[in-house]
């Protein structure tokens, strides 16, 4: 049996919180508690408690959860989003197969219209009634298999849904998508949103080297996926390489490709959007968009390790809302937009310096430099410059529940 527990108030000036740094990179985002013209505060709690046996283990609590393989953010469930409420379940019977079952509560931000009541309080050109916020829930279970050492294959799917909590999704081995197909009734509008992701891994298969890949999918039609007539789908993918202790004992090197068709993550119905209090449970770069990554990083002594890293993403119109269905077939092209402004680049810069003094206590350094890139005509880009410095020093970091990532 294990437990974790995670309690951190901040509370900064207003102007200090660097927008690309804090909403626009593989950070955990804000939320926000409290803002105003002096301060902003946002709280960051967590807690888990588990129970592990022979061949399997259960939790349940608040936290971020991970399922899948990325270096510089994932795309099937990351932990870019706040933390949510969750029950999860993990069984190995064999060395050659394992299960993974999730079950969460999100947050929509979508307010429910009839859930409006008057309340007591009156406050001059304030609105006091009371109102809540429509409900939404995540499914998610995978089968991964171990044909050989190292070697590692996973399918899996994954359901959003909202309003009311659906007893078939929590059975860990139904099929979501057949079960969407029972509660919908045949209507597209009274349904929830699935999702199909696929992942491999392989250690060691070439000396020194991690191979991984991953795959996500909303929506995907077979008969015309490669018809540009009538193709529609919206995905993504991410393809990287770890190579460690070459040529040199102690250097690693990274590499990793991202990319995101327009439209993955999205859905016409505000409540079955994969994310959850606003922020995309998914990769952070967001649909329509694509990302290169390249990392060098080095331990000097024990204790003592830095990293410098690079790169390079290319973004068009997000289709947040309705921009995403204002054309539906054929597919909008690869970094399509709707207006020049919307088709941008960043370039990164940055380098991480990270001592242990003592077993989990650190001194912490970063630099970060950014090359942001706007259109404003056709051809023609404006460039802004960013530069985001931090020192934190005596972080002591404690956990008391093992906690192990879903891929």
């Amino acid at each position: 049996m294990g437990f974790n527990f995670e309690l951190k108030h901040t509370r900064q000036t207003p102007g200090h919180i660097n927008k690309f740094y804090n909403y626009f990179s593989n950070k955990p985002a804000i939320d926000l508690l409290f803002a105003d013209n002096v301060r902003l505060e946002y709280p960051t709690v967590n807690a888990d408690l588990g129970i592990s046996w022979a061949w399997g283990s259960f939790a349940f609590g608040k936290n971020s959860l991970n399922w899948g393989y990325g270096e510089n953010g994932k795309i099937v469930l990351s932990n870019r989003a706040p933390s949510f409420p969750y029950i999860k379940l993990n069984i190995k019977p064999t060395d050659w197969f394992r299960f993974d079952y999730i079950h969460a509560w999100l947050n929509s931000n979508v307010i429910d219209s009839n859930s409006f009541y008057a309340s007591w309080r009156y406050r001059e050109n304030q609105n006091t009634d009371r109102f809540s916020f429509k409900s939404k829930f995540i499914a998610l279970h995978s089968a991964t298999f171990l044909p050989l050492e190292n070697l590692e294959v996973s399918l899996g799917e994954s359901v959003v849904y909202a309003d009311n909590l659906q007893v078939i999704y929590l059975i860990p081995f139904m099929f979501f998508d057949l079960g969407d197909e029972y509660l919908m009734r045949n209507n597209n509008y009274a349904g929830s949103s699935t999702q199909l992701f696929l992942s491999a891994s392989s250690r060691n298969h070439i000396p020194h080297t991690h191979l991984y890949s991953n795959f996500h999918a909303d929506e995907l039609t077979p008969d015309g996926l490669f018809d540009p007539k009538t193709q529609y789908y919206k995905m993504a993918f991410t393809f990287g390489a770890n190579v460690v202790d070459l040529p040199f004992t102690n250097l690693g090197t990274t590499i990793e490709y991202t990319k995101v068709y327009p439209g993955e993550y999205r859905h016409f119905i505000p409540t079955l959007t994969y994310e959850s209090s606003s922020i995309l449970l998914g990769h952070w770069i967001g649909d329509n968009a694509d990302m290169i990554y390249f990392a060098l990083d080095y331990i000097f002594i024990r204790g003592l390790k830095a990293k410098v890293w690079t790169q390079y993403i290319r973004k068009g119109t997000e289709a947040i809302g309705n921009r995403a269905y204002k054309v539906t077939i054929p597919q909008p092209h690869f970094l399509f937009t709707d207006n020049i402004i919307d088709r941008k680049n960043y370039r990164y810069y940055g380098i991480e310096i990270e001592y242990e003094i003592t077993h989990e206590l650190f001194v912490k350094t970063h630099f970060q430099y950014l090359d942001f890139q706007q259109r404003i005509q056709y051809g023609k880009y404006k460039s802004i410059l960013y530069r985001d410095f931090s020192f934190l020093f005596l972080v002591m970091e404690f956990n008391g529940f093992k906690k192990r990532q879903l891929n």
